[in-house]
C-alpha cells in the first residue's frame, strides 16, 4: 500500500513536468550515496555509473546488540553481546520513465558474518552466510542530485552456524549447523544523493 502511494504521488507530479526535465537521467562516472533506515539497523551504500542505464552498487548494513537476562540457574546475569555485519554488490539497471521517475532493477552477490558472545557463561555464536539477490524498485527525483523512492528484495542464501558453550562442571559443547534461506523485502524506504 505505502508502495503504492509512492507511484500515486509520483505520477501526479510527472503530469506537471516538462518534456526538456531531464533530472532522473544519469551520466557515465557519476557517483551516488544510497540509504535505507530502519529500526535499529542502518544501511547505506556507494554506486557508480559506467553507462547513462547502469550502476554498479556496493551496499552495506550493520547492527550492534546487547541484552542481559537474569539466570534461574544459578549463574547470576547473563549478558550477551551481538553484531552483524552484512554486503552485497552487483549491477543496477536504471530506465527513466518521466523526467522525475525512474526504476530499476538489479541483481548479484551477497555475504554477512555475525557474532554473539555470551558474558556470565563462557560461549559465543558465530554465522557465516553467502548468496545472490535481486532487486527492484523506484525513485522520485525530487531534484537533479537527490531522488526518494522505494525497492523491494529478493535474496537466497547458504548459511554456517557454529556454537561453542562452556558449562559450570567444564564441559565444552559444541555444534554446527547449516540453514538454507529464502527471504523477501517488500517494501524498503530509500534514498539517493548524486554527484
Amino acid at each position: 500500500m505505502l508502495a503504492g502511494a509512492c507511484i500515486s504521488f509520483a505520477s501526479g507530479h510527472v503530469l506537471h513536468a516538462q518534456g526538456s526535465d531531464t533530472t532522473a537521467s544519469f551520466r557515465p562516472g557519476e557517483w551516488g550515496v544510497g540509504f535505507v533506515v530502519r529500526n535499529s539497523v542502518t544501511e547505506a551504500g556507494v554506486l557508480r555509473f559506467s553507462t547513462p542505464t547502469q550502476a554498479w552498487v556496493l551496499d552495506g548494513s550493520a547492527s550492534f546488540d546487547r541484552s542481559s537476562q537474569s539466570s534461574s540457574t544459578g549463574l547470576g546475569d547473563q549478558t550477551v553481546r551481538g553484531w552483524n555485519l552484512s554486503g552485497q554488490f552487483g549491477p543496477r539497471w536504471y530506465h527513466a520513465m518521466s523526467g522525475h521517475v525512474t526504476r530499476f532493477l538489479g541483481l548479484g552477490a551477497l555475504a554477512g558474518y555475525s557474532r554473539a558472545d555470551y558474558a556470565g557463561i563462557s560461549g559465543h555464536s558465530s554465522m557465516s552466510s553467502l548468496g545472490a539477490y535481486g532487486e527492484a524498485g523506484m525513485q522520485y527525483m525530487l531534484t537533479r542530485y537527490l531522488g526518494f523512492g522505494w525497492r523491494g528484495t529478493l535474496t537466497a542464501a547458504r548459511a554456517e552456524t557454529n556454537t561453542s558453550l562452556l558449562s559450570p562442571q567444564g564441559f565444552l559443547t559444541t555444534s554446527n549447523a547449516t540453514d538454507y534461506h529464502v527471504g523477501v523485502d517488500a517494501v524498503q524506504l530509500t534514498g539517493t544523493i548524486y554527484f
